[in-house]
């Protein structure tokens, strides 16, 4: 790093100094071993960028094979199903009766499912117009954002 920041930064001076030699009036030949002296720094900076590359790619290799370590009161489980649920909040049974439904079908759904079925979010559109994670709400989902 310290090598290709001090290549940087005589490559910097250097192209100062070719302003200066023109300026104050320096030969052809002092011009062009200033400009020499700027690519022989140019290819300095540009050698030890790339085995910095190397050395970060090795880095990151190292780094993505490394585990995630679990916390040791995780208990084990073949998937998701055999989480065990710590704590919940709010009481499922309540908004139904609160909205006036029946509980007996109510049933819980996403956001998105509901958005979707209104509508309002349409995420196959999202993805062809900008790619993953990007939300295209139209109509009444949109309106809440302007």
């Amino acid at each position: 790093i310290k090598e290709r920041d001090a290549a940087l930064q005589r490559v910097n001076a250097l192209s100062k100094e070719i302003g200066k030699v023109m300026k104050g009036g320096g030969s052809e030949e002092d011009v062009a071993a200033v400009k020499a002296s700027v690519e022989e720094a140019k290819a300095t900076a540009s050698a030890a960028s790339d085995s910095l590359d190397v050395v970060q790619s090795q880095v990151d290799g190292i780094i993505q094979s490394l585990p995630n370590l679990l916390s040791d009161d995780v208990p084990p489980g073949a998937d998701d199903s055999s989480n065990v649920v710590i704590s919940t909040h709010g009481d499922t049974s309540a908004l139904p009766t609160s909205l006036g439904w029946s509980s007996e079908n109510y049933t819980p759904r996403w956001h998105d499912t509901v958005l979707s079925e209104m509508g309002c979010y349409h995420p196959e559109r999202s993805v062809s117009l900008s790619g993953a994670r990007f939300s295209l709400l139209t109509g009444p989902g949109a309106r809440p954002e302007r």
